[in-house]
């Protein structure tokens, strides 16, 4: 599994894909979308959503935004940040 600690300037978003890893996200700071399959969620401080292997998903910082992202199995880093970690 990796764990990651992702900042996100206000206006970024993943788009949405499908993984083949599941995910855990924990927001520290700022306001962020999550959209898994059809739910859409606004979360903050403190709060946390799941993102399961196989369903379309994605992320959007509405704020400058701090997670903490939980990935397993170990995906690809590279397929996830491409070559600029």
């Amino acid at each position: 599994m990796a764990l990651l600690e992702i900042h996100y300037p206000a206006g970024v978003a993943t788009g949405e894909h499908v993984p083949t890893h599941e995910s855990v996200l924990y927001v520290v700071s700022g306001r962020v979308e999550s959209r898994v399959g059809d739910r859409v969620c606004v979360l903050g401080p403190g709060d946390a959503c799941r993102h399961p292997a196989g369903v379309p998903h994605s992320v959007a910082a509405l704020e400058e935004s701090r997670i903490v992202e939980v990935k397993s199995p170990l995906p690809d880093l590279d397929s996830v940040f491409g070559d600029g970690r």
